[in-house]
């Protein structure tokens, strides 16, 4: 009792004491109020313990710093660098702010390894073992390398200047471990300098033998349940993933970059799912468009048989669940509706950044894929959907009765025009006999006077990547009417994934039913005069692509375009389409020779 009284009164009585006189401060001369320029200086000490030291400036001045001042990197005694800001200090004088690793210094990278191993500290560079387990676990995506990363700051730092991702606005840093600064983003990073396990790997959206580069560079922006409740607490005030420097744009935009060294990417929250570049660059689209919002590039769909149909993975990127619905096993027809209905349930969820709720009625129009930007509104053929909460995941009941197989639907429509959607799905199933694949990504119309139509891009069983429209045929094209050829889609088969050069189908196709209905119809071996120089194409050559049923009588005749050189062409004109075609596609397999012209057309 007696001690502690002491003590209480030791802390409490100060107050009852006389104060010791103040020693008046000594003003500072306004001459030593000046800071000394800013530019080159050496680190002459740094405590580790403290996390302060001083350093030389080139000029003679001595300054202070606290490790804070530095900007991506580590301080350490001896190296050089650049002091950018200073401040007044609290003792007199002036500290430096922010500092900068001086590039002409090529001893880095030794003086840190140096000063690690003298303080008992672990080694920077991660093993590649340890480096894939902390990626599958925590990880959002990897990126599979196609070089190894080096494991010094400073030679990690030029290998990112020469991949480009200075002049893309990203910085590396290492003073806490390897990140990067995107959009004003920290993004932690562990990298291994071994190709990735294949092991646990979804590999089923890539070739077989599909190359997993030599080492990968796993990205992370925290805990994804963390994030989820974060949402929850925050409500209507959680930040937009894909505003104008959000996390998930800023993540895209690192990613894009480093694929310009990579082989493809593992997403990690959407149960490794494993996806080429080129299909997870197309999926990104345009990250510079404020309306471009690639969830899609992110998320996973496939059949969860514990959840009893289609379902979504990897929705936790964005703090929100995934979501299923029911489907029957095997009927592509069922399996279709249900992809449809958790993609527009996923993509009204990130593009309005909320959780749908309970309840909720969701309408979700035949045919409908969304992507990376917006979809039209629900019109012509819908299916209506309530949404209920389980336990970890959303799931989607439909609200009326199933229509199941195409004959009911085109009953169910009557005699005449189908509505867009319905005849794109109905097209969709057809084509699908005739062109077996997986779709990469459908492109919706941009042009108001060509009828609704979407861009398909499927890769092909060969290898290649049909490009077909879809939506045309619903219609009788200009001069169709005297033609026996009234319903068409247009046709191509790429070598790979290409954008720009599905872009040119759509457009000829476009500007075939821009014409004047009293135009002639396109058929079978005609020609599409149409110069692009810079792929040294001179026009394209049409050949048959197959008729395709929809059924109650309905079809449409796909024209294939054949891309010519400028003096192919010109001997197609003399030599007649169907002969030309014959001599240089042969007799066989025909559809599939057409990516090898690309290929020729272009080199």
């Amino acid at each position: 009792m007696l001690a502690n009284a002491r003590l209480t009164m030791g802390l409490f009585d100060w107050r009852k004491k006389k104060m010791a006189p103040v020693t008046p401060v000594t003003p500072v001369p306004e001459a030593s109020k000046s800071p000394p320029p800013v530019g080159p200086a050496r680190i002459a000490s740094f405590e580790l313990g403290d996390g302060v030291g001083k350093l030389d400036l080139d000029g003679g001045h001595t300054l202070r710093f606290g490790r804070s001042a530095c900007r991506g990197f580590e301080p350490v005694a001896g190296v050089r660098v650049l002091v950018r800001e200073l401040s007044p200090h609290p003792l007199g004088g002036f500290r430096a702010t922010v500092l900068e690793l001086d590039d002409s210094d090529g001893t880095y990278d030794a003086r840190l390894a140096e000063r690690d191993a003298a303080a008992g500290l672990p080694s920077r560079e991660t093993d590649a073992a340890d480096a894939a387990g902390t990626v599958a676990l925590l990880g959002w995506v990897t990126v599979l390398l196609d070089e190894p990363v080096p494991p010094g700051p400073m030679a990690l730092r030029a290998w990112t200047a020469r991949m480009g991702l200075d002049a893309a606005g990203i910085r590396v840093g290492v003073s806490g471990g390897l990140e990067f600064q995107c959009d004003g983003r920290s993004i932690q990073a562990v990298a291994g300098n071994q190709p990735l396990p294949r092991g646990g790997l979804d590999l089923r959206e890539v070739p077989s033998g599909f190359d997993l580069g030599r080492a990968f560079i796993g990205l992370n922006l925290g805990l994804t349940d963390l994030e989820y409740r974060s949402r929850i607490m925050r409500g209507d005030h959680y930040p937009h993933p894909f505003a104008v420097g959000g996390s998930m744009r800023a993540l895209s935009r690192l990613v894009a970059a480093l694929l310009g060294h990579g082989t493809g990417v593992v997403l990690n929250r959407a149960g490794q799912w494993v996806l080429d570049r080129d299909t997870f660059l197309l999926r990104l689209g345009d990250l510079d468009d404020p309306h471009c919002m690639p969830w899609g590039a992110w998320v996973g769909f496939a059949i969860d048989h514990q959840r009893g149909g289609y379902a979504s993975f990897g929705m936790e990127v964005f703090a929100l669940r995934d979501v299923a619905v029911s489907t029957e096993a095997g009927n592509r027809w069922s399996e279709s509706r249900g992809f449809e209905a958790i993609n527009r349930a996923c993509g009204v969820m990130v593009r309005e950044n909320r959780e749908l709720a309970a309840g909720e009625i969701l309408e979700v129009p035949l045919g409908y894929r969304g992507g990376a930007h917006p979809a039209p509104d629900p019109h012509g053929a819908c299916v209506a959907y309530r949404v209920d909460h389980a336990n970890d995941f959303l799931r989607l009941q439909r609200e009326q009765p199933a229509i199941d197989e195409p004959a009911a639907w085109l009953a169910a429509a009557g005699p005449g025009e189908l509505p867009p959607n319905l005849y794109q799905v109905l097209f969709d199933a057809a084509v699908q006999r005739a062109l077996p694949g997986e779709t990469l990504e459908a492109f919706p119309s941009g042009s108001d006077r060509a009828p609704p139509h979407l861009l398909v891009m499927r890769r092909a069983e060969h290898g290649g990547v049909w490009v077909f429209t879809n939506g045309f045929g619903r219609v009788v094209q200009p001069g169709g009417a005297a033609s026996d050829v009234p319903h068409v889609e247009f046709l191509t088969c790429l070598p790979r994934a290409s954008f720009d050069e599905a872009a040119i189908i759509g457009r000829l196709a476009s500007a075939a039913f821009e014409r004047g209905p009293r135009e002639t119809a396109y058929k079978v071996f005609d020609r599409l005069r149409a110069p692009i120089p810079e792929l040294h194409i001179g026009g394209f050559l049409i050949d048959d692509g197959g008729t395709v049923k929809l059924g109650a009588g309905r079809s449409a005749q796909l024209l294939a375009l054949v891309p010519a050189t400028v003096a192919e062409y010109a001997d197609a004109v003399v030599l007649g389409t169907e002969v030309w075609l014959a001599q240089n596609l042969g007799s066989t397999h025909r559809l599939a020779k057409i990516a090898a012209r690309w290929q020729l057309a272009a080199s």
